[in-house]
């Protein structure tokens, strides 16, 4: 399992909250508290034994489970996934969604609601 992490900034023990450092803290210091816990399977498939640094990530999310005294309302959450990677220079770089779904599925998906 995964710890899924908030998206506000904390200070962590410790450090005390000025008015006038508030914001430089909070960026250099800050840390988002973890919030709950993701359920998934990572598998990396090279696409050849002679550059195995190329392929395909493969990312199955079973179950997302929020912690109930950091979430309000957690059974009314609908969370989104994004992964993303780092280029050379650090920079990130969100990896897009692989949709195995032909034209045709999407279709009746969004036609049907879901329901089948």
């Amino acid at each position: 399992s995964f710890s899924i992490f908030g998206m506000e900034k904390q200070l962590p023990p410790g450090f005390a909250m000025t008015t006038t450092h508030a914001q430089a803290l909070l960026n250099e210091h800050g840390v988002r508290s973890p919030i709950g816990t993701m359920n998934a399977v990572i598998k990396w498939m090279p696409s050849s034994e002679a550059n195995p640094e190329i392929g395909q990530l493969g990312i199955r999310l079973h179950s997302i489970s929020f912690d109930v005294a950091m979430v309000k309302a957690h059974s009314q959450k609908n969370p989104r996934v994004s992964v993303q990677t780092y280029d050379e220079n650090g920079e990130p770089r969100k990896i897009k969604r692989w949709d195995p779904r032909g034209l045709f599925s999407k279709g009746t998906s969004a036609t049907t609601a879901n329901i089948i």
